[in-house]
């Protein structure tokens, strides 16, 4: 049994020679010459700015070289009665429709790429929102950004008087989407990119990439969706949800469903390490691993803890258990656990000598056993030691083996 993390979230349209106006109940909104001019929701102002603007374009030559794309408008094109605004730079073009569907406004964006390079990333900003007071459980400088992988996007927020919700209507197809980091909580741009490079994330994939080939054309349906203050991201997304649990159906073939424990036997925090215990084995500083006596004390103290452990375990019904760090955390958070079994008798000797007679208690005591793999590996340096990601389905899959 392998614990694999890491790899596991009413329009109204005024040009400046007339007005266009479309409301659907509840949600109101009007259009300007450079994207939204209004946008209300029961009777409440959500918009700070309703520009469509382009953050950043990254362009890649035939031969591979990479440049930024001009953020110089050189045409731009409102059209009343579609609803479409459309802003025209040497590289290509961006535009957005705008359509409200009840509770929902639908932003239908498309970037055409005219050029003879790869458009290999693109961040746009359709509009940014002001919420009458702080979401609910946001913070300061923190990303609500989705990237399509793994989970349907939906970033939520809760501003009292109403919630909304920012989707990615295509559940198929790699898409940046939600709010990036910013100081104030009460204003916020909403962001779609193709790259997550650049983005202000960890969360996020760093290797997600959309291209727009030379001469193509690519859309992305967003949707902001609105409702009271009772509505949960659920209740507001329960259509995105069921298509992707239609697209993706559970393929895991799980019969056992009782709990797993979960075994942590030292730590990366340096005030629990020393230089006789540099790995943190039980947060003991004054552990000495590097003597024979000293060995046979962690060995004493390690099958103990498999015993008190087992007792836990079988009084709670497990299955099993995973051992997060069987190689110990020598190194400083993000390294920390190494998640690499394979090595522990180069990295941790003295716990490679006793390892199996570890995992022993638990298999005699009929219970499984499992180890944390990460998608990463370990790579030594003379500047430093670090995990270093592994990118690709056939690299990780030849690294779990």
């Amino acid at each position: 049994m392998i614990s694999l993390f890491g790899v596991w979230a009413a329009i109204a349209i005024h040009t400046g020679v007339g007005c266009a106006a479309s409301s659907a109940g509840d949600l109101k909104i009007r259009l300007g010459d450079a994207g939204l001019a209004s946008l209300q929701y029961h009777g409440e102002d959500l918009l700070s700015d309703g520009a469509l603007g382009v953050q950043h374009v990254t362009l890649t030559g035939a031969g591979g070289q990479i440049s930024d794309g001009d953020l110089k408008i050189i045409a731009a094109m409102v059209d009343a009665q579609s609803h479409k605004v459309k802003r025209t730079y040497s590289w290509g073009a961006v535009s957005c429709v705008y359509a409200v569907q009840g509770d929902r406004l639908n932003l239908r964006i498309g970037v055409q790429n005219t050029s003879d390079s790869t458009l290999s990333s693109i961040a746009i900003q359709p509009l940014e929102l002001k919420f009458p007071q702080a979401p609910q459980g946001w913070v300061p400088n923190y990303v609500y950004l989705g990237a399509n992988q793994g989970a349907p996007t939906v970033e939520y927020a809760n501003y009292g008087s109403g919630a909304l919700a920012v989707c990615n209507d295509d559940v198929v197809r790699p898409l940046v989407v939600g709010f990036p980091g910013r100081e104030s909580l009460t204003v916020r741009p909403l962001l779609i990119a193709t790259s997550s490079a650049g983005q202000m994330s960890s969360r996020l994939d760093p290797y997600l990439k959309r291209p727009v080939a030379p001469h193509s054309y690519d859309t992305y349906s967003i949707s902001v969706r609105f409702g009271s203050a009772s509505v949960t991201d659920a209740g507001l997304a329960s259509d995105l949800l069921k298509k992707f649990a239609a697209k993706y159906p559970p393929t895991l073939r799980w019969k056992d469903r009782r709990s797993i424990g979960t075994l942590h036997l030292s730590t990366s925090e340096p005030d629990h390490h020393s230089a006789t215990n540099p790995r943190g084995w039980f947060l003991d500083p004054a552990m000495d691993v590097k003597t024979p006596a000293g060995k046979e004390a962690l060995r004493k103290r390690l099958l103990e803890y498999a015993d008190n452990s087992i007792k836990v375990l079988k009084k709670m019904n497990a299955q099993g258990m995973i051992t997060w760090d069987i190689e110990g955390q020598e190194y400083p958070h993000a390294t920390s656990y190494i998640g690499d079994p394979r090595i522990v008798k180069e990295i941790a000797p003295e716990m490679d000598a006793m390892a199996d007679a570890y995992f022993k208690r638990f298999h005699d005591a009929g219970l499984r056993t499992g180890v944390c793999v990460r998608p990463q590996q370990l790579s030594h340096t003379p500047a430093k030691t670090e995990q270093q990601d592994v990118t690709g389905t056939d690299k990780i899959v030849a690294l779990l083996y």
